[in-house]
């Protein structure tokens, strides 16, 4: 129902900001029953795409809590990210998947401009370290470490560290700035792509963040991760492909797995 909901509000907003940049006044258009389900449809899937990582990550870190079913959730949510773009684009928004190699020119491009904002964005990160904020999240320090154990992740932290980094940064690459930015800048201008692909990848961090820090600031810092989603979807725009901004995220994930480790195993 929310996912129905917020596809026809995200359909009315991007009618009426292509309208009022156009000059042109909305109106009320009848439409066919089949003609009205080929317009909502890709709007339903983009919504539920947007959505569903929130409320999987309110189910498996909020609900569930220590019960062993919150790593059952997890998995579905991860395989539901694998599956969804492959599903939403072939039998429902009926769109041809293409797999395109991008040129050598541009793939060395866009891994240096990659390295760099990892660089940049990994730096900012430890730097935050060395202020007060530091303090408050090396107090949560003990919940981090029992949602490690809830996990059963203590015995092999970087095993899991490395695939979270690397693959698991591949998988949001795909899923975030290939379907969903993906999508949306086919119905809004950029700068509302950019924004709202940032602002719905940061959503399911927030509730990740506030289980280990008070609300506001878990709010705060899981909406920073906005600023990174914001800047990977430009590299992604800017070059045609994920590789430089997959590069600037596995830089920024493994910088932060190590930050965690050191809170937690010292």
């Amino acid at each position: 129902m929310a996912s129905v909901v917020t596809a026809e509000f995200l359909g009315k907003f991007a009618i009426y900001s292509t309208l009022k940049q156009s000059g042109r006044r909305p109106c009320k258009i009848g439409m066919k029953g089949a003609d009205r389900s080929q317009t909502i449809t890709p709007w339903v899937c983009l919504s539920i795409a947007a959505l569903l990582p929130f409320f999987g990550s309110f189910a498996y870190f909020v609900l569930a809590g220590d019960h062993p079913i919150a790593r059952w959730i997890y998995g579905g949510v991860k395989l539901f990210t694998i599956l969804w773009p492959l599903i939403a684009l072939r039998w429902l928004i009926k769109s041809p998947i293409r797999f395109r190699f991008p040129s050598s020119i541009s793939v060395p491009r866009s891994l240096l401009e990659g390295l760099c904002l990892g660089g940049i964005l990994g730096g900012s990160i430890w730097l935050t370290m060395l202020t007060p904020l530091g303090d408050l999240v090396a107090t949560s320090s003990g919940s981090i470490g029992a949602k490690i154990d809830d996990l059963g992740l203590r015995n092999h932290f970087w095993t899991f560290a490395v695939v979270i980094s690397v693959g698991h940064s591949l998988l949001e690459e795909y899923y975030w700035r290939g379907f969903v930015f993906g999508q949306l800048r086919l119905r809004f201008s950029l700068f509302w792509s950019h924004s709202l692909a940032g602002l719905t990848f940061s959503l399911h961090h927030m509730v990740i963040c506030s289980q280990f820090f008070p609300m506001p600031w878990g709010i705060l810092l899981g909406g920073s991760v906005a600023i990174g989603g914001v800047c990977w979807s430009l590299l992604y725009q800017r070059h045609g492909h994920f590789y430089g901004a997959w590069l600037s995220h596995l830089i920024v994930d493994l910088g932060l797995m190590t930050i965690g480790a050191r809170l937690v195993f010292g």
